[in-house]
């Protein structure tokens, strides 16, 4: 990032040493990334963003983060709906991630239900509760919150595709199936209408292929890599 007030690089692998900026950090030191986001005036709170339901957004991530616990309990997710993701939550909600009730506690307050809960930056949930804000690097800064939120399927695929399919490579079989079924109907069926209720102003412009034919192409459609 240099057009900004704090220049810095941010290295999604091991840190570069000796790069011609003042600044480099690795996505392993939240609290300085965080910092520098908000610094620079990179990114927003999902909730006070204007325009957009907040509350689904934050549900529908907090499926996804269901979705991911369910994986590890080896539950088979073949044909399930939101209802029964929502259903699975409430039976195992003492094996769910501190990021889910963190995302709970939060939707509750947006719903006026609950107190301001306080999410700090080194709190697994954080970067789940920001989005870009409206600036020109806004695509690079979703690109970098979905390597720090990679449970969020749906805006990984939007915005980072090279990560989804390194992500997917190492999923079940049953979860491959889930994240191919929800993008493919509730993604793909309306991809404009989605980016906008997610990202608004900076809603990712590029129309990518079908999602089944994606990712057959580029992982084989039983999920094989090809070499």
């Amino acid at each position: 990032f240099r057009q900004v007030e704090h220049p810095a690089a941010i290295c999604t692998g091991d840190v570069v040493p000796g790069l011609p900026i003042a600044y480099t950090f690795g996505l392993d030191q939240r609290n300085k990334v965080a910092k520098f986001l908000d610094l620079n005036g990179l990114v927003e709170p999902i909730v006070k963003a204007r325009g957009i339901d907040a509350s689904a957004i934050l549900r529908q991530k907090m499926d996804f983060i269901v979705v991911d616990t369910a994986q590890e309990a080896e539950i088979d997710l073949t044909g399930a709906t939101r209802r029964d993701i929502r259903g699975l939550a409430r039976r195992y909600s003492d094996r769910l991630p501190p990021e889910w009730h963190a995302l709970n506690q939060l939707v509750q307050w947006a719903d006026g239900d609950a107190k301001w809960p306080r999410i700090a930056s080194d709190h697994p949930a954080y970067f789940y509760t920001i989005r870009a804000s409206d600036t020109p690097d806004a695509t690079l800064v979703n690109m970098l919150l979905s390597e720090l939120s990679p449970k969020d399927i749906r805006q990984l695929y939007i915005c980072h595709k090279e990560a989804f399919y390194a992500a997917y490579r190492g999923w079940t079989d049953t979860k491959r199936a889930y994240v191919v079924d929800f993008l493919t109907r509730e993604y793909v069926a309306d991809k404009a209408g989605a980016r906008e209720a997610l990202f608004g102003h900076d809603a990712p412009l590029e129309e990518p292929k079908p999602v089944r034919e994606d990712m057959i192409t580029r992982v084989g459609p039983w999920g094989a890599v090809r070499r």
